[in-house]
């Protein structure tokens, strides 16, 4: 299972990991509920991360090179081929009714879940 985030946020660009704000913090909750197992998933972001670096004259820089990905335990299994597609967390935080957004992304995470243990 590879979850895609947006380009990362303020939290994401510090530590360099994706999905490590509030954004995330739902992610794991769902991934959680939805019983699937943290092994068969991967995280990355669409956009890379940046790492800040000293600037000239004291300002703060983001054209400092990332790290090379590290890729979690089970990243390179065998996925079957058709796995729903869902809502990114963050558009659950926007939601006008959040609990109605996360129980759908918590189904949707429910039904991969199943695919992945058949």
């Amino acid at each position: 299972m590879v979850f895609v985030g947006e380009q990362p946020g303020d939290m994401e660009d510090q530590k360099g990991l994706p999905f490590v704000g509030p954004a995330g913090r739902l992610l794991r909750k769902a991934v959680d509920d939805a019983k699937l197992d943290p092994a068969h998933s991967y995280l990355t972001n669409a956009v890379e991360h940046f790492r800040f670096a000293d600037g000239a004259f004291g300002s703060r820089t983001a054209r400092k090179t990332p790290d090379p990905p590290d890729p979690r335990p089970g990243a390179h299994h065998r996925l079957p081929a058709q796995l729903p597609a869902t809502i990114h967390p963050s558009a659950v935080l926007r939601a006008d009714n959040q609990d109605v957004a996360y129980d759908g992304l918590a189904a949707d995470l429910t039904v991969a879940a199943r695919a992945l243990a058949s």
